[in-house]
């Protein structure tokens, strides 16, 4: 089985119904796949060969999903590139996964051209309508590659060759590309379609960005059930509300503050949204307040919780509705992640590699098909998470005499923004750099809009708010502009340690939350 297999059976199934929506762009089963045949078969013409890699920088569109299919089922790997990384993450990214093929559209075009404009080996593609930018005349055009190129039979591959490389943050701030297989995808989909209650009458809303795990496995897991696709652009909440309105969708996967932003749009109740049944998240903790009051302003719907890591492609437990309502005789848990999916095995570990006990606190780890080959040239890396067979995922959690999996703390120094992760040792690099600054901690704080906010304590004689300002903009010249902080602390005395002579950022965090206690977002020290 191969992610080729999902679109001939898609056609099989669904030939001359809806594959895929966006605005006023709709196409069936048969035209999609054979546009997305004519795209395999021009990425081979310009070169690209088995492992190859395609990258892609671009808004979401039906080409977004066009390519995102077609890479591997040339026989290439699919490589989505978040697009608020900035130029020199960008170009580290470039160098280590050494695409062949980098398609990009009008808004990243520009910055795409100027960092590969000395890889003479890489194609570039542009994904766009309308009079070509400058840029354009040293890229390839996307709709005549496709209108030029014959459909041709997809490339069998085997389940362990790569479908998928996707880039995390690393805590050292190297590249982390997560090599998934065409298997890892394949048994993914068979561990969520259950309890999404994915069918071929799914009408699957894409409102989550395409670059991350989540959502860009709803690609795959949709396909393989042969449900339509729509793809909304940007997310913004009246953008969501017109687009389940006028698609009829059915099914969603959000984040936290994407659902958050949903409840709280004002003109909410001027909009049908009675198609949406399904709203699955995952991504980042969701408060319990905002899940039981999305369940009460949102009968009609269905919910679904997921944990996992882009390590695990990516989901490792689920949360049915059912468990959710504490309905048909199971429990209502929404304080947990729920259970193990179908094809996955958890175990929590003590420091000593010995199971723990039930209730016990330890770290999670995971073993099943669904587990991914291993870091892209990072073998060092693979070992040190990859053990036996079991991935160690650095987070902390217990486990109930039922299976269900409580959350308690991540091991790794990571800060879950707005559904984004934020290694802190990375900001931290960054911020030592500017004028002014002795020393520096970064930590998350709670935060009503982004779930955690991407907090620094400086070590300063001199700083202030201009310099917060002026630090802010310095970080987004090497960062994305999420991982840039959002508030500030300046202390004159050394940072706390532990007693092996660490950053205590147990204890700053605490202090940063006695300061800020009871105060609303909008008066702390935040740009």
């Amino acid at each position: 089985m191969d992610i080729a297999q999902s679109l001939r059976r898609a056609r099989q199934l669904r030939g001359s119904e809806m594959a895929v929506a966006d605005g006023e762009h709709q196409i069936s089963w048969m035209g999609f796949c054979d546009r997305v045949q004519r795209l395999c078969a021009f990425f081979r013409t310009v070169g690209l060969k088995p492992d190859d890699r395609v990258m892609i920088i671009a808004e979401p569109s039906y080409r977004y999903l066009e390519v995102y299919l077609a890479a591997p089922s040339a026989g290439g790997v699919i490589v989505p590139v978040n697009v608020r990384l900035s130029s020199p993450e960008l170009r580290q990214l470039i160098g280590h996964a050494e695409p062949k093929i980098v398609v990009s559209d009008d808004v990243y075009g520009g910055k795409v051209h100027e960092i590969i404009g000395s890889h003479t080996d890489i194609i570039h593609i542009r994904a766009n309508n309308g009079v070509p930018p400058a840029w354009a005349a040293d890229a390839l055009d996307y709709e005549t590659g496709i209108s030029s190129s014959a459909a041709s039979p997809f490339v069998d591959r085997q389940g362990d060759d790569i479908a998928a490389i996707i880039y995390t943050s690393g805590a050292t701030g190297e590249p982390k590309g997560v090599m998934l297989t065409h298997h890892n995808i394949i048994f993914n989909a068979l561990n969520t379609i259950p309890y999404l209650k994915t069918t071929d009458k799914t009408i699957q809303l894409h409102a989550a960005p395409l670059f991350h795990t989540g959502a860009g496995q709803r690609v795959f897991t949709a396909t393989i059930a042969a449900a339509s696709h729509v793809v909304m652009g940007k997310f913004s909440p009246q953008n969501f509300c017109v687009t389940v309105e006028r698609h009829r969708a059915t099914s969603v996967m959000v984040i936290p503050t994407m659902l958050q932003m949903i409840l709280d749009y004002p003109n909410l109740l001027d909009f049908d949204l009675s198609s949406l049944k399904y709203i699955s998240y995952g991504g980042a903790p969701m408060p319990n307040t905002l899940i039981r009051r999305a369940m009460e302003e949102l009968p009609g719907c269905q919910f679904s919780q997921s944990y996992g890591m882009t390590e695990l492609s990516p989901v490792a437990t689920s949360l049915t509705d059912e468990e959710h309502r504490g309905i048909s005789g199971s429990d209502q848990r929404l304080e947990t992640v729920g259970r193990a999916a179908t094809t996955t095995e958890i175990r929590i570990v003590l420091e000593n590699g010995n199971e723990a006990a039930l209730g016990e606190a330890g770290e999670v780890v995971v073993r099943g098909p669904n587990v991914m080959k291993g870091y892209w040239r990072r073998p060092e890396l693979t070992a040190s998470v990859l053990k036996d067979g079991w991935l160690h995922t650095g987070d902390i959690g217990r486990m109930d005499k039922k299976g269900y999996i409580t959350l308690l703390d991540r091991k790794k120094d990571m800060i879950v923004s707005g559904g984004e992760n934020v290694y802190s040792s990375e900001v931290e690099e960054i911020i030592r750099r500017f004028t002014g600054v002795i020393d520096c901690a970064v930590v998350g704080l709670p935060d009503s809009q982004w779930g955690e906010r991407v907090h620094v304590v400086i070590v300063s004689t001199e700083f202030n708010e201009k310099s917060f300002v002026k630090l802010r903009d310095f970080c987004k010249r090497y960062l994305a502009d999420y991982k840039a902080p959002r508030s500030y602390t300046v202390m004159k005395s050394p940072l706390p340690l532990t007693a092996s002579h660490k950053v205590d950022k147990k204890i700053l965090r605490r202090q940063c939350l006695q300061a800020t206690e009871g105060a609303p977002n909008d008066s702390l020290k935040i740009a």
